[in-house]
């Protein structure tokens, strides 16, 4: 029996998307409309890009944003059709609110898609509750 490959979801930095997929499913598949699109890092302060891969295939791809102006948002996000309704909108989301809780400058709030808020307060406690025990558990 022939299982389908797993979704991986990966930061862009650990494996880059190429330029035609990227943007075929930008322009093809993005949740938001263009105005959630992020205008380029130097103008929003990009934070974090991952990349939803089936496979070889491009599935998947967000962003989030910060340019200290504003409160963080998540920008740029796309599932191919194929996709959507597997939960992989949900799971880039929460990959990106993830990453962004690791360093949160911009506040305990980002914006999503559509405007919706998320509050990452219990992620960011979780994180630093975790980080506490490791220091606690190293040897000096």
């Amino acid at each position: 029996m022939t299982l389908p490959s797993m979704i991986e979801i990966a930061a862009c930095v650990d494996r880059q998307p190429g330029a035609v997929a990227l943007s075929d499913l930008l322009e093809h598949d993005r949740l938001a409309p263009e105005d959630a699109a992020c205008p380029g890092p130097q103008m929003c302060g990009l934070r974090a890009l991952y990349a939803a891969w089936h496979g070889e295939e491009l599935v998947g791809y967000g962003g989030l944003c910060w340019s200290g102006d504003s409160l963080p948002r998540v920008c740029d996000v796309a599932v191919a059709r194929a996709h959507r309704g597997m939960m992989l909108e949900d799971a880039m989301i929460d990959v990106l609110l993830e990453d962004y809780a690791q360093d949160p400058e911009g506040g305990e709030w980002v914006v999503g898609l559509h405007g919706a808020r998320h509050d990452v307060t219990e992620r960011i406690a979780r994180i630093t509750a975790t980080r506490a025990a490791l220091m606690m558990s190293e040897p000096l």
